[in-house]
């Protein structure tokens, strides 16, 4: 039997049969990817406005140079998407010791854009590279109070657990941002980002577009904020058993005492000669570095670490030494099996 309706069905069906690939390049535009777990990016004015910025190619005329690293964000923070880590070695930061009278650390340009074109500039004899980190979920960390990251803090070992986090104090309060904790706002982290990666100052970009791309940061968290799960028990035991935790806490409070998912301390930690960067950033020495987020650690992809040194988990883990150091001792003595758990749940947070 013939349905009332059958041709106007038809009909809508072939025009979204048409349509389809246009919906595709639509939504692969604005960021959105038909990979599970992958973040969806909203189309609402302000967020919308934040994903244009994060993926435009700066030019000299906007504000570009003249020394910087690439010309936009997406260029080192896309993966699996805009908004994730850096992958590869060009993406990479470089971080140098700046003078033997000042042993203070900063970031080295990779381009120097001059009257003659761009120049590539060489690499420094002390040179230390710096992945780029994901992004997704870093916007709450400005959630989590001062106070909560001080009465952490435990810089003479008092409690003789062989820990000493130590809290990072700026002029804008107590550091949480970057590899080595040295920014306390997520504001300033954007700014710093713009003017170290892209030599864009607070002169040459409007304050909206911080604001912006700040909001951005704080949507991909909500599309991206971890969940807690029961899956995996018999890793997340292990990773406790180990004291992973103790520097890789899974939650610390927002200032309304709700759960912000972490898995970090938020302070800085001695992690031993085989990451000791050989020069300090500010007060935070060579082998200190801010415990890393491990939230959406299963969407990171390799290499790891602030340098990118490690090609997969396995090597993250084996890499930490100093004050991981009795934990590293009990990573060894596990099963073959037991690593296998722990790893599985590290892959699936």
């Amino acid at each position: 039997m013939n349905h009332p309706h059958g041709k106007p069905l038809l009909i809508w069906a072939g025009v979204l049969v048409l349509l389809a690939p246009a919906f595709f390049l639509l939504a692969t535009r604005f960021g959105y990817s038909s990979e599970p777990g992958a973040p969806f990016i909203y189309p609402d004015t302000l967020h919308h406005a934040g994903h244009k910025l994060f993926v435009h190619q700066w030019s000299e005329q906007e504000g570009l140079g003249p020394f910087f690293n690439q010309n936009s964000c997406v260029a080192c923070h896309n993966q699996p998407n805009p908004g994730g880590g850096g992958t590869r070695i060009e993406q990479f930061a470089v971080h140098v010791e700046r003078n033997k009278r000042d042993s203070t650390g900063t970031f080295y340009p990779k381009f120097h854009l001059t009257q003659q074109g761009l120049d590539t500039i060489p690499l420094h004899s002390t040179a230390r590279l710096r992945r780029p980190q994901t992004l997704y979920t870093i916007a709450s960390l400005d959630a989590i109070s001062d106070t909560t990251i001080l009465q952490l803090a435990d810089a003479f070992d008092l409690d003789n657990d062989g820990i000493t986090g130590r809290a990072i104090q700026t002029s804008e309060g107590v550091g949480r941002y970057g590899w080595k904790g040295r920014i306390a706002r997520l504001n300033q982290f954007v700014r710093i980002a713009f003017q170290n990666e892209m030599g864009i100052t607070d002169d040459e970009i409007d304050s909206n577009q911080i604001i912006q791309t700040v909001q951005l940061l704080h949507d991909l968290n909500e599309v991206n904020r971890y969940e807690p799960t029961t899956d995996f028990s018999e890793g997340r035991s292990l990773f406790n058993q180990l004291g992973c935790g103790f520097c890789h806490m899974e939650q610390l409070p927002d200032s309304n005492g709700k759960p912000v998912y972490t898995y970090s301390d938020l302070l800085v930690h001695d992690m031993g000669k085989i990451l000791d960067e050989g020069f300090d950033d500010g007060e935070v020495k060579g082998p200190e570095f801010r415990t890393a987020l491990l939230t959406n650690l299963g969407r990171t992809p390799p290499p790891y670490l602030h340098d990118g040194s490690a090609a997969n988990l396995r090597q993250a883990i084996e890499k930490h030494g100093g004050e991981a150091t009795t934990s590293i001792r009990a990573w060894h003595s596990l099963s073959n099996g037991e690593q296998k758990d722990l790893l599985k749940f590290l892959r699936n947070l």
